[in-house]
């Protein structure tokens, strides 16, 4: 059997959807991970309540080096722009798997998974032996989003607001009340998803508790049925937008950095931080005008359904894969 290794980062600023990719990769593909690095500077016992059931070790996010170990068989990588000495220092693991990045670094992998990389999101299915695959079509959803919806779609139904693990930014509060205002969306309650750690958790606290309108949710597994129940979205683009494509919930995606803003330059329904005042008057056009042509954008992007390509990919046999990936040789 194959030793697998998942190399990740994660912060504060960073966010938690690296890691959280990485669980549902190793769900989804039947990936038995033996070890998952992650650069961080958060303590495991905090780390755990992201990933519990993945074989995590800690390693110092400011010295971004290979800090030693086995070499495995095969090895993902999924951290924000890795550095090339790591990349060096695991050169020759068999089978190498890149997600998320668009530069040099793809040299490194035999195979390059971009889900978002300022291409449209709707992309066809790849062709072997081609070494970068691109698309929402193998966005790394966890099983309850690949499923499909579990009740029938709802417009009048509450605006979820979910900036993301960590909302660097501080964009949450602001868009709350920004979204209270607006007399077209004034039959809509507003559903927040907000950690107790969150830096404005006691300004939402307090605006739950003086408008009937607001609810503040904890982050847990049960966001797939907040989501089922919301007429519309405000999210993070990345792994949260993803699965409200796959539920068919129009959404407004909010990019909190230029990363973002540049990997989902192309999504329709995009927003810089800086340019939150548009939000409302988006959310009311999804929920009238423009819903229908959401939902044939989200049904066309076929969110997750090229995953058994990938999986197929993971579990073949290790030869001739390790050769080169980017050779015809690599199909197999």
């Amino acid at each position: 059997m194959m030793r697998w290794l998942a190399c990740v980062a994660l912060s504060d600023a960073i966010g938690i959807g690296h890691l959280v990719r990485v669980r549902a990769l190793a769900a989804q593909l039947d990936l038995r991970l033996d070890r998952v690095l992650v650069w961080t500077d958060w303590s495991r016992e905090r780390l755990l309540r992201v990933a519990p059931d993945l074989p995590l070790e800690c390693v110092d996010l400011g010295n971004l080096e290979w800090p030693g170990g086995p070499m495995p068989d095969g090895m993902v990588m999924d951290m924000p722009d890795p550095p090339f000495s790591l990349l060096a220092a695991t050169q020759h693991v068999p089978r190498k798997l890149l997600l998320g990045c668009r530069d040099a670094r793809t040299h490194w992998a035999d195979l390059t998974v971009n889900v978002a990389e300022g291409d449209d999101l709707v992309q066809a299915e790849p062709a072997w032996p081609d070494p970068i695959w691109r698309g929402a079509r193998f966005a790394m959803l966890r099983a309850r989003f690949l499923s499909g919806r579990k009740r029938p779609y709802t417009p009048s139904g509450a605006i979820l607001v979910a900036i993301g693990g960590t909302d660097a930014a501080r964009l949450t509060l602001p868009l709350v009340e920004m979204l209270l205002e607006p007399a077209s969306l004034a039959t809509h309650a507003i559903d927040v998803v907000c950690a107790a750690s969150h830096p404005d958790a006691d300004g939402l606290a307090h605006l739950a508790a003086t408008s009937s309108r607001v609810r503040i949710l904890a982050p847990a597994e049960a966001i797939a049925d907040w989501m089922e129940r919301s007429g519309a979205a405000v999210v993070a683009p990345g792994n949260l937008l993803f699965e409200c494509m796959a539920l068919e919930v129009p959404a407004v995606a909010i990019a909190q950095h230029a990363r973002q803003a540049d990997d989902f330059r192309a999504y329709p329904w995009l927003v810089t931080g800086g340019d939150i005042g548009r939000v409302p008057g988006m959310l009311h056009d999804l929920l009238q005008e423009s819903r229908t042509a959401w939902t044939q954008y989200a049904r066309a992007a076929a969110v997750g359904q090229s995953l058994p390509m990938l999986k197929r990919w993971i579990h073949a046999p290790l030869f001739p894969l390790h050769s080169n990936a980017h050779s015809a040789d690599s199909t197999p």
